[in-house]
């Protein structure tokens, strides 16, 4: 069943509902206060892991993919292996495979679902995802 179009409500849209006192409230709030300070710790924290991770993966794997990989794990964090190898910018699968075999091995993916025949392995930034939750989910 469709909704009915915005352009052909009856009711005009609906006006702002946050109030100048509500705004200040915020703004002044010692709860409000502390999840800004606990969002930018969070954010320094994904910071500083993904600089040490960008170490360690370099030196782990010695390849200019390297950092591309990384920077896919972290905008997604768990992954099928095959989704790694369409990237444009990857090299070949066989490469791919010995990369991410090398992160396993190494404690930087840990696998969600073994791979099967024609079924890719899932794999995790388990740390990534352990530091966006603030406690362990995986590993």
């Amino acid at each position: 069943m469709q909704g009915v179009a915005p352009h052909r409500s009856r009711h005009p849209p609906r006006p702002r509902t946050t109030t100048p006192q509500q705004a200040l409230f915020a703004m002044n709030s010692p709860f409000v206060a502390e999840q800004a300070r606990a969002t930018a710790r969070r954010a320094r924290a994904m910071q500083d892991l993904y600089e040490r991770l960008k170490k360690q993966v370099l030196d782990l794997t010695h390849s200019q993919y390297a950092v591309p990989l990384l920077d896919f794990m972290f905008g997604r964090p768990i992954f099928r292996s095959s989704e790694v190898a369409k990237l444009a910018h990857m090299p070949s699968v066989p490469m791919v495979a010995h990369l991410l075999g090398t992160l396993r091995r190494n404690g930087i993916l840990h696998t969600v679902r073994e791979g099967a025949g024609r079924r890719p392995h899932v794999l995790a930034l388990t740390e990534l995802i352990n530091l966006c939750e603030g406690r362990k989910v995986l590993g």
